[in-house]
Formats: C-alpha cells, structure tokens, sequence
C-alpha cells in the first residue's frame, strides 16, 4: 500500500482563525445554549414535581376506594347473615 500524503500544517492565520472561532462561541454561543439547557431541564422538573403530586394524590384515592371497598363487603357480608335462609 501506499502512504497517504499528508496535509500541510495550518498556517498560523488558519490557527488564529479557529482559535478567535472557538472563542466566539465560548463567549458568546455557548452561554445561551446552557441557558436555554438549564431552562428545559427547570420545566422538566417542574412536571415531573406535578407528575408526582398526581401520582401521590391517585394512591391515596385507591387507598380511600380500597378501605370503603372493604367496608361495604363487611356490610354485605353482615345483610347476607341476617337474611332468612333459601327455602328449600
């Protein structure tokens, strides 16, 4: 096989270029990018908080269901006993 030639280094113009490049958008691009991250990320948490909420207030309705559940079959259950015997 043969050898790839080989780029020529970049000039120090080049170097300069990429480098006032890379400062550009350290300095001005990229804080608007973590402020718009940091300001996604806020809204996630503040749904996942409501997400929880809800979740919290449902287990705590079915937890209410599952105990008048209960009750109304012990009532039931009492209605049943107190009913006369089928004939037969």
């Amino acid at each position: 096989m043969s050898a790839q030639p080989s780029e020529p280094p970049p000039s120090n113009e080049e170097l300069d270029r990429r480098l006032h490049a890379v400062e550009e958008f350290q300095h001005h691009i990229l804080p608007g990018k973590v402020d718009a991250v940091a300001y996604g990320l806020s809204l996630v948490h503040a749904d996942v908080r409501a997400i929880r909420k809800t979740q919290e207030q449902q287990g705590e309705a079915l937890v209410s269901l599952a105990n008048t559940q209960g009750r109304h079959g012990e009532m039931l259950a009492e209605i049943l006993r107190r009913l006369p015997a089928p004939p037969g």
